[in-house]
């Protein structure tokens, strides 16, 4: 069983190996297994992907994610909503007209209805890398097409 300083090397090692996709100067604190992740990110995508980072760990038992964002030139909604609603519209597995967006102060929230989780999925990952935003709420219902619907013609 792993010691929690054990614990928190292995996190600031994985960080170390990440450097380039993780806020930079984590403060990484362990107490029991359970991480607290405390620093600065220049990005959302950044600050998801520390707490990512962490969750690789198999000792890892939660990770509680204090990171605070500071973004320099921080984008208008509307220009983040331009933004996601072209990603998700260029993106193959997303119908854009089942997604709703709104952007409040770079707070983006999700919502609709799509056939399968990882149409939810995939969409507040493609939210997490546009610039400006601050964090995602993804409300989006996952409903499984009727079988009518979803029935597919086999020819011999």
């Amino acid at each position: 069983m792993k010691t929690d300083l054990d614990i928190q090397n292995d996190v600031i090692n994985e960080l170390n190996r990440e450097a380039a996709m993780v806020a930079s100067n984590v403060n990484v604190i362990v107490n029991t297994g359970n991480v607290i992740l405390e620093g600065v990110a220049d990005s959302y995508s950044k600050k998801v992907e520390t707490e990512r980072a962490a969750l690789r760990l198999s000792a890892v038992k939660s990770v509680t994610n204090n990171i605070i964002l500071q973004i320099s030139n921080q984008k208008s909604d509307a220009d983040i909503k331009k933004s996601l609603l072209k990603v998700i519209t260029w993106n193959t597995c997303i119908d854009e007209t089942k997604i709703n967006i709104e952007v409040k102060d770079g707070l983006v929230t999700l919502s609709g209805t799509v056939e399968y989780d990882y149409q939810k999925s995939k969409a507040a990952i493609l939210a997490e890398g546009i610039a400006g935003i601050k964090d995602v709420n993804n409300l989006i219902k996952v409903q499984a097409a009727s079988p009518e619907n979803n029935h597919r013609k086999l020819s011999a």
